[in-house]
């Protein structure tokens, strides 16, 4: 990378709104509970800290260069994360960087490039929340499951607050249902709340996928 490159990347980076002014740890937790209550589409960048990691750091670029337009097309607001473990460990992420898209604070795993035309393919297919949720009494009008799935393939997930990392489990699901979109319905069934589905296909794993 040119010295040029560099400083322009440093100021971006100091100047980014994207970057909390923390204290400690707590502090920016507690900041990002304040703007997840409040914010209707939140993208979250999982990040290094400043610099010790390349792609993060263009990945910070990419996202500080085209948060205006998408504050003002779309109303989807952008903060990046360090060293938020237990926020790591809620959702899932394993490597960094990784973008988070929570609507209405249901999250959605991003899966692809940081690429500025990939970004916001995604996020327009993916604004508002693509998991279905199945019960007892809406799961066989939905599906038509008896008489052969004339509402097309669907792939069902029985979880229930038990379920080891739930967030991450329909962070995942919810990424699955925007690529699968027009393909095959993704749908998310709470145990507690369907146990005639649970006797009906003899649940007995949390997760279980059909």
């Amino acid at each position: 990378m040119s010295r040029k490159r560099s400083v322009a990347l440093l100021l971006t980076l100091i100047f980014s709104p994207l970057v909390f002014n923390t204290v400690s740890e707590h502090d920016a937790r507690e900041e990002f509970e304040m703007i997840r209550k409040t914010e209707k589409h939140l993208l979250v960048l999982f990040s290094m800290p400043c610099c010790s990691c390349a792609e993060c750091v263009e990945a910070e670029v990419l996202l500080t260069s085209i948060h205006p337009e998408l504050d003002e097309a779309v109303g989807v607001k952008v903060v990046k994360l360090t060293d938020q473990t237990d926020l790591e460990r809620e959702y899932g992420i394993t490597k960094k960087p990784s973008l988070l898209f929570l609507r209405e604070k249901i999250p959605s795993l991003y899966d692809g490039e940081f690429e500025t035309n990939a970004l916001f393919h995604w996020i327009g297919a993916n604004r508002n929340p693509a998991v279905k949720y199945l019960d007892d009494t809406s799961f066989e009008h939905l599906t038509q499951a008896s008489t052969g799935a004339t509402t097309g393939d669907w792939l069902a997930v029985f979880t229930d607050s038990t379920c080891e990392k739930g967030q991450a489990l329909l962070a995942i699901l919810e990424s699955t249902a925007g690529s699968l979109k027009g393909k095959v319905n993704v749908a998310k069934i709470d145990k507690q709340k369907s146990p005639e589905l649970v006797e009906r296909f003899h649940v007995t794993k949390c997760p279980e996928i059909l």
